[in-house]
């Protein structure tokens, strides 16, 4: 019987905590919290890995969150984490002002008196225009009536008409001072119901009633597990990518994979399908490998991709209308995968685990079977 074989503890928290690490430098804060939350899963008595997830917050200028995770570092003995609590709880408190820098009361002090002064410029712009037309061009008193007409009698046409428009008809001099008016019937192209009386009736448009239909059955687990959203070009490339791989009982992987990658960091977050056929003797390794190929292939793809986070969901129950649940989690980096995908060999499970990834996460409530 093959035995059991964990990776080594400590070499995957040093590379996870230096991924960690690595994005905080780039400032990349929104993926640099995510992937100390996982840290903090995985290593749970890790002081190091909650003063990341802190500087993560603070990056982002969270500081209640700072605080809060800054004080759970402390406690698990994390002394460099002391002053760090200090300068989070000052932030929090308004007490803290950069030398050189204005405080965010006061830009937004500034950005409303900036709105005030625009707003009494355009005002003043306004009335002194007004002033000037005014002035320079005063009410001219009406014109007398044409020869022949009669006082307040307006031509067809002209302004003042209500005569009924006809496409076609020259209107009378003066008529280009003001448009024709349409008919209440051809307003907005037919929409208004003529008046009773006014000409033929329209046939009522029918109300079109839509009747709700059966639910269609649940959509495969990547919808579900992740929202539907925008997609990059580059999203969208390595999930044509990755969805041309094949699980080793044949399934095809399309359509059943979504990518959501960070460019500036190269951080890509890739979450797949878990086939429920799988054999489950050795559910979990299969799904090792399987997720080193996925990692391969992106690398291969995207030259930009440096760090990757996969995710594997399983359906459970037996059927599509089963609870999906996060079945794997890996982490890796262009780094490691490297040297294996520029000599195309293929690791052993012990590397994939030792040397791959720098975590591997399965979830304790599903069987994975022997390790081979």
């Amino acid at each position: 019987m093959n035995e059991e074989v964990e990776p080594p503890e400590a070499s995957q928290l040093a590379r996870q905590l230096e991924a960690v690490n690595s994005l905080l430098r780039g400032e990349s804060f929104d993926a640099a919290t995510t992937l100390a939350r996982e840290l903090i899963e995985d290593f749970p008595d890790n002081a190091e890995a909650y003063t990341a997830l802190g500087d993560a917050y603070a990056g982002r200028r969270m500081w209640p969150e700072a605080v809060e995770w800054y004080h759970e570092a402390v406690a698990r003995g994390d002394n460099s984490a002391q002053e760090k609590l200090a300068q989070a709880r000052e932030q929090l408190s308004g007490q803290v002002q950069h030398p050189g820098q204005p405080s965010v009361s006061e830009l937004e002090q500034q950005r409303t008196r900036l709105w005030v002064m625009l707003a009494s410029a355009g005002a003043l712009i306004v009335i002194a225009g007004l002033i000037a037309a005014l002035t320079l061009f005063p009410s001219s008193p009406p014109l007398p009536p044409s020869v022949g007409e009669e006082p307040g009698t307006p031509t067809p046409g002209s302004l003042g008409t209500s005569a009924e428009y006809a496409p076609g008809r020259r209107a009378a001099p003066g008529a280009g001072l003001m448009p024709p008016t349409p008919r209440d019937d051809e307003v907005g192209g037919g929409l208004r119901p003529p008046t009773p009386g006014s000409g033929p009736e329209r046939p009522a448009v029918p109300t079109i009633v839509v009747k709700p239909g059966p639910r269609s059955p649940k959509s495969d687990a990547v919808s579900e597990a992740v929202p539907p959203g925008p997609r990059s070009d580059r999203d969208l490339v390595l999930e044509r990518a990755i969805g041309s791989l094949s699980w080793p009982d044949g399934t095809a992987m399309r359509n059943a994979v979504a990518v959501a990658m960070d460019p500036y960091m190269g951080y890509v977050m890739i979450t797949f399908e878990i086939p429920q056929r799988l054999d489950t003797r050795n559910l979990y390794g299969t799904v090792v490998r399987q997720s080193y190929s996925i990692a391969a292939a992106a690398v291969n793809t995207d030259p930009g991709v440096k760090f990757l986070t996969l995710r594997g969901l399983l359906t459970l129950d037996g059927s599509s209308e089963g609870r999906t649940v996060v079945a794997y989690r890996g982490n890796t980096s262009r780094e490691s995968l490297e040297y294996w995908v520029s000599r195309n060999r293929t690791p052993t499970q012990q590397q994939l685990w030792s040397k791959v990834f720098a975590t591997t996460w399965w979830n304790p409530g599903i069987s994975r079977g022997r390790i081979h």
